[in-house]
């Protein structure tokens, strides 16, 4: 069974980081244009199908750890909420799948197979190719290759491209702050929310999520990073590049308390922007 971490029951994803969008879109307002037929909008959240996407690869990498616990070099397992993965493994220099923990250079190739994540009821399905960059305890580092499909809450997410996922936890006390980071040069992505479908290409995504509990209650989180977007859905085709004016941080209440995002766009579609931050579908 894949374990439950008490950080997950809070979401992050790309995949997906990171990028909360909660906090309201009442302040949003356009500064000053480049000079390059583009305008330059603050935000007080993000764009809702980046943050999601950032959170279903966090939720990816909640669910593929079941296989580090399985011995051998190959192997199958029932998913937390239902569902089942099954795997192929290869060694690292260790020359150990057998110690119930990743290792730095061990690779697997992964299937899943309505997979649902206990934490969030997340849904994933297809294959993904996982490689272990760096492992102590909790914390994690893996590049990955994805062909998957994440069912969310009310969206439903195909995530395709090569990405390193990095998950920490600082442990003070009473206090622990979990991060999660996703970065990638080029990752497409599609969602389905309520029957109108966006893709997204998005580039030099660089996104951490940031949540702090104390004695297992949320008290805070905070977003932060980059990436350009190329948008090809119902609000026609076009480019943006959006990334966070200092850290954007939330209490525990979802409220924003600090920072911005700026969501530099093709100025005659500088309307667009509350359509962006509520739906970006």
């Amino acid at each position: 069974m894949i374990t439950s971490h008490p950080h997950r029951t809070v979401a992050v994803a790309l995949f997906a980081a990171v990028l909360s969008a909660c906090g309201g879109g009442g302040d949003d307002a356009p500064s000053a244009g480049n000079g390059s037929g583009h305008e330059t909008v603050q935000s007080a959240s993000g764009v809702t199908v980046v943050d999601e996407s950032a959170r279903a690869q966090a939720t990816v990498l909640s669910a593929a750890r079941v296989v580090f616990t399985v011995s051998g070099a190959s192997g199958s397992s029932s998913c937390a909420g239902g569902g089942s993965v099954s795997f192929i493994a290869t060694a690292g220099p260790s020359g150990s799948l057998t110690n119930g923990v990743p290792d730095a250079g061990e690779t697997y190739t992964i299937q899943f197979t309505s997979c649902r994540s206990q934490s969030d009821n997340s849904v994933v399905d297809g294959a993904l190719t996982l490689t272990v960059n760096s492992a102590n305890g909790d914390n994690l580092s893996v590049s990955t290759e994805s062909h998957l499909v994440v069912v969310q809450q009310d969206r439903t997410l195909r995530l395709d491209g090569s990405s390193t996922l990095s998950h920490t936890v600082h442990t003070t006390g009473a206090t622990q702050v979990t991060t999660e980071r996703w970065q990638t040069p080029s990752a497409t992505i599609t969602s389905t929310h309520n029957n109108r479908t966006t893709r997204l290409s998005l580039t030099q995504v660089d996104l951490t999520q940031t949540v702090t509990t104390t004695n297992g209650v949320v008290t805070g989180r905070s977003t932060q990073g980059t990436l350009t977007m190329g948008y090809s859905g119902w609000l026609g085709d076009w480019s943006a590049t959006i990334g966070t004016q200092g850290i954007v941080s939330f209490n525990a209440n979802g409220a924003r308390i600090g920072g911005l995002w700026l969501i530099t766009l093709p100025r005659h579609l500088v309307w667009l922007v509350p359509i962006l931050v509520i739906e970006a579908d």
